[in-house]
């Protein structure tokens, strides 16, 4: 499943497109067993100058690159980290990067190293195992660099675990769609409330006090209100 998903990916990048929301309710299995990989929908071309701008806080949280948390430039490496996290999660059963919030989460992609699959699943075999972790490193250098690379270290792989059997993850590959948070209004004090909070929290949070206010700014009517829902997902006190 992962050697479809990758190759999928290998003729989107091959045009230029990073799909920036791998996961697995964006993976369909036929019941022949062939993987159809869809919603292309925050997809953007890479000479797209709006690439990180646009899709800052679309990518759902589990699977984000920490270069789009961190809203840096993205590219097809920032696709090889989210199957990595997907086929952590085939093989596991869990999800790499967990936490309790959704600034645990997005803190978590950029700051915690996961621990390896088989650390979870002692039935991972070694090179399955190296081959996850490395498509999960923080910096894209150091991941797979394209998914053709990684797709023939799978293939390699298979050939030495024929014997394995995957644990069935926790969640289906398919799921029901979901309607994307609603666009937050750009004019009158909205926006510029926006734009004060944002600007204080860089302080602390950095990049990711922007992901944070475009998620849940949509969903206050004050700024007071705001001020609550941000500060009950931030966990450390300080912060």
């Amino acid at each position: 499943y992962a050697g479809q998903i990758l190759s999928a990916l290998e003729l989107a990048h091959s045009r230029g497109i990073i799909h920036r929301d791998i996961k697995p309710a964006n993976v369909i299995v036929t019941p022949e067993g062939a993987v159809k990989l869809t919603d292309f929908g925050i997809a953007r071309s890479e000479t797209d100058r709006n690439l990180t701008q646009s899709g800052i806080a679309l990518g759902s949280l589990y699977y984000m690159s920490p270069e789009q948390v961190q809203a840096q430039p993205v590219d097809q490496r920032s696709d090889i980290y989210s199957v990595g996290v997907t086929l952590y999660e085939m093989v596991t059963g869990k999800r790499p990067i967990d936490g309790t919030s959704e600034y645990g989460i997005l803190n978590a992609h950029i700051m915690h190293t996961p621990s390896p699959p088989s650390s979870v699943n002692p039935s991972v075999p070694i090179m399955l195992n190296a081959a996850i972790m490395r498509a999960l490193a923080k910096l894209p250098v150091d991941r797979f660099q394209t998914a053709a690379e990684f797709r023939e270290a799978l293939r390699v792989i298979e050939g030495f675990s024929a014997r394995y059997t995957p644990v069935q993850p926790e969640i289906p590959v398919t799921a029901p769609i979901t309607a994307q948070t609603p666009a937050v209004p750009s004019g009158g004090g909205t926006a510029l409330t926006r734009a004060q909070v944002e600007t204080a929290l860089l302080k602390s949070l950095g990049p990711i006090a922007k992901i944070m206010v475009s998620r849940l700014a949509p969903q206050c009517s004050t700024t007071s209100e705001l001020r609550d829902k941000l500060a009950a997902q931030i966990d450390n006190p300080a912060d």
